[in-house]
């Protein structure tokens, strides 16, 4: 069957059933867009962190910027769009979807650990830790995280589940054990996102974000926020690590870190993710509405890539000299292929078959 028939195995799994009419066209769009900006946010991260590639301050802020634009909103938005078209189970509970998730996040913690132990000669040690860790797989342990919390609280009334869940998550700053522990910070300080998207429909986003008004509200708060980003960074800069959802407050580069400043962080972020679905076409676009099926794979994928093209020195010793001015442009855009490319079929047939391997044995109720 077509892709304009069916979604990928892959794309049921992390987003439910979103090929059903035509508002599938603007969240495939948002979520091709937003595992570019995945993608890209990484690299210029490799770039800037813990030791800037470039000794300029002025370039160094500007990275930090993109760095700090991205991820006011970008995973955010993926799990707003994953509790909307997540499949709710409302009698028995469906184990298959955590099952999966569970094995899926392990097997990534074991392949960038094994990327990082082959690429990054630097590292003597700590590639791998069961129960801890900072990398990209937290998000598919979140995801089954929120498909167990969800089920449980079905018989809850969502607006008091929305209010506990974001006093919760600006609470949990001031815990300094929650932070890389089984992405429990992180499980929590995005949950109302993910509830969010669960508590609505796609119509009703639509509907919503695509009033005239709306739109001209969300271009104004992207050219705002540019803004910050780039001709203010400094002023902004400590949002950063509150925007990974990961740390403390004591570990914010700002002096007496609260609550209020976790609930801004959040606050910025709902208005983006209302911002980007609402500029983003509804119409199909050449290769870009079919490869936002395929965000999966391009996740799963995309950190041995760009430790590859950044350990084996392909970037540092070759593009950064030969374009010494523009060098991280370059890097941008090799972010930008890096998706494209990832997004190709054959990316997702190992995913695919593990995924139906999984699925073979029913999980037991």
């Amino acid at each position: 069957m077509s892709d304009e028939k069916k979604q990928s195995l892959i794309s049921r799994l992390a987003y439910g059933n979103t090929r059903t009419d035509g508002r599938a066209h603007l969240f495939d769009n948002v979520k091709f867009l937003l595992i570019i900006l995945v993608v890209v946010g990484h690299f210029i991260d490799d770039l800037t962190e813990p030791e800037p590639l470039t000794q300029s301050e002025e370039l160094n802020d500007t990275l930090h910027g993109i760095f700090l634009f991205i991820y006011a909103f970008h995973m955010p938005a993926f799990l707003f769009i994953s509790g909307l078209f997540g499949k709710k189970d409302t009698d028995r509970f469906n184990w298959q979807p955590v099952k999966v998730y569970f094995i899926l996040g392990f097997m990534l913690k074991m392949l960038v650990g094994f990327a990082q132990m082959l690429f990054d000669d630097e590292m003597t040690g700590g590639y791998f830790s069961v129960l801890s860790g900072d990398g990209v797989y937290w998000y598919l342990f979140v995801l089954a995280g929120y498909r167990i919390i969800t089920y449980a609280a079905r018989n809850i009334d969502s607006r008091f589940v929305m209010i506990f869940s974001i006093a919760l998550a600006l609470m949990t700053g001031y815990d300094t054990e929650t932070d890389e522990w089984l992405s429990l910070s992180r499980l929590i300080v995005f949950f109302p996102f993910y509830y969010a998207g669960c508590c609505l429909t796609p119509k009703s986003v639509q509907r919503f974000c695509k009033k005239w008004y709306i739109r001209i509200l969300s271009a104004a708060a992207f050219v705002t926020w540019g803004y910050l980003c780039f001709f203010r960074f400094r002023d902004v800069r400590y949002f950063r690590r509150l925007f990974t959802g990961k740390n403390p407050y004591d570990v914010v580069q700002l002096p007496n870190t609260e609550f209020w400043d976790r609930a801004a962080a959040m606050l910025i972020s709902a208005v983006l993710i209302i911002a980007v679905i609402s500029l983003v076409p509804s119409f199909v676009i050449p290769f870009f509405t079919k490869f936002g099926s395929r965000t999966l794979q391009v996740y799963f994928w995309h950190r041995p890539l760009l430790y590859y093209i950044l350990y084996t020195e392909i970037f540092t010793e070759y593009i950064f000299i030969k374009l010494p001015n523009h060098w991280w442009w370059a890097a941008v855009m090799i972010s930008v292929a890096a998706a494209f490319l990832l997004s190709a079929e054959i990316f997702g047939r190992p995913l695919t078959s593990c995924i139906k391997m999984l699925k073979k044995s029913p999980a037991k109720k």
